[in-house]
C-alpha cells in the first residue's frame, strides 16, 4: 500500500511538472509580438523550374532515370509537366511510351 501511495505521489508530481513546462513553453512562444520576420527577396523565377538551368535539370532527370528510379517513383509528376522543361513534346512521348499510365 505504501508503494502505491509513493507511486501515486510521483505520478502526480510528474504530471504537474509536465503541465507547468508545457504552459511555460507555450506562453513564451507567443510572448513577443515584435518578432523579426525573414526578409523577402525578389527571386528571378516564379515557379519551381523557371529559374533553373534547363540543361542541368535535364541532366538531373537523366541521373534520376538511370540511378534513382529503381527505388523511387515519380508517380506524382505527369510526363506532360516535363514538356518544355526537360523534353520536347516528341521526346516526352518517346520517354512515356514504355509506361502504362492509369487515367
Amino acid at each position: 500500500m505504501m508503494q502505491n501511495l509513493s507511486a501515486l505521489r510521483f505520478a502526480s508530481f510528474a504530471a504537474a511538472g509536465v503541465t507547468a513546462a508545457v504552459a511555460t513553453v507555450g506562453a513564451s512562444v507567443f510572448a513577443s509580438s515584435d518578432a523579426l520576420q525573414p526578409p523577402e527577396y525578389p527571386w528571378n523565377h516564379q515557379g519551381w523550374v523557371q529559374g533553373f538551368d534547363y540543361a542541368s535539370v535535364k541532366r538531373g532527370y537523366q541521373v534520376y532515370r538511370e540511378m534513382c528510379a529503381a527505388c523511387h517513383s515519380m508517380n506524382r509528376i505527369a510526363f506532360r509537366n516535363l514538356v518544355g522543361v526537360v523534353f520536347t513534346e516528341q521526346e516526352a512521348k518517346e520517354d512515356a511510351a514504355p509506361f502504362q499510365v492509369k487515367d
